[in-house]
């Protein structure tokens, strides 16, 4: 199904019939990738997948956005397809974006599933500070390259020796993706009013199971399931268990 969401268009899909769930996926990721969540979840609920603006079918935002503008889109999808409030689940980016809905608009969420969500800063030491200033200067001096195609190149190659995976990926959204990741949610963590499952991979090398640690002390209602070897994508690596503890976790009495 396709809706156009306060200027842009996107693809979103739902199966199951009872409360809603939506989905949010993470950075780089669409329906597709949860799409076996959806499935897996659809008995005795209504599960919602959309595709977020800059990934899969979705148009891209129209400004460098940050985790609060895709939380507003989010909330204006939800009216569009006539959804006052819902289960959230975010998977990563998809966290960040659940997280600042819970916390801002906690009319807008019933229970919250947060599955190896970023939104935690990690510290940052002198290594990666001095590994900073040295990109920002290659950075600049490849700019003062009067050739266009000879700075682009340079520009990239700037891109490749420094900036992560996610960073080199994110072509049009670079921008979107700079501001994201330098936004610090924990503030926001005892704000969130919704009970709270918080589920990790053991092995996630992307969001440590630190992070989720000082999530199930910092939201009020909280608790930590941690599944055994997982990675970053624990929901599908233990996908039957992941289901069963969100299953039981919606159904729980208040």
């Amino acid at each position: 199904m396709i809706a156009d969401i306060a200027g842009v268009k996107t693809r979103y899909e739902k199966g199951g019939s009872g409360p809603p769930v939506l989905v949010l996926h993470g950075w780089g990721s669409s329906v597709e990738g949860v799409r076996p969540m959806l499935h897996g979840l659809s008995l005795g609920q209504t599960v919602i997948a959309v595709d977020l603006p800059g990934f899969g079918q979705a148009e891209p935002p129209p400004d460098h956005w940050g985790t609060y503008d895709y939380a507003a889109w989010v909330g204006a999808f939800m009216d569009v397809i006539q959804c006052p409030q819902a289960h959230l689940i975010g998977h990563s980016f998809g966290g960040r974006i659940a997280i600042v809905l819970a916390a801002k608009y906690p009319h807008r969420v019933n229970r919250l599933v947060l599955v190896d969500s970023a939104g935690i800063i990690p510290s940052r030491g002198r290594d990666y500070q001095a590994r900073v200033q040295l990109f920002k200067t290659a950075r600049r001096l490849a700019g003062w390259i009067p050739v266009d195609s000879w700075r682009d190149s340079a520009l990239d190659q700037v891109r490749a020796a420094f900036g992560s995976v996610d960073y080199q990926a994110a072509g049009a959204l670079r921008s979107v993706f700079v501001r994201v990741v330098n936004e610090d949610l924990r503030p926001l963590l005892p704000d969130i009013k919704a009970n709270t499952l918080l589920v990790w991979g053991e092995n996630d090398r992307d969001v440590p199971v630190s992070d989720g640690q000082i999530m199930a002390r910092e939201i009020p209602h909280s608790r930590l399931e941690v599944l055994p070897g997982a990675g970053h994508f624990s929901y599908m690596d233990r996908l039957p268990g992941f289901c069963r503890l969100v299953r039981d976790f919606l159904k729980e009495e208040h």
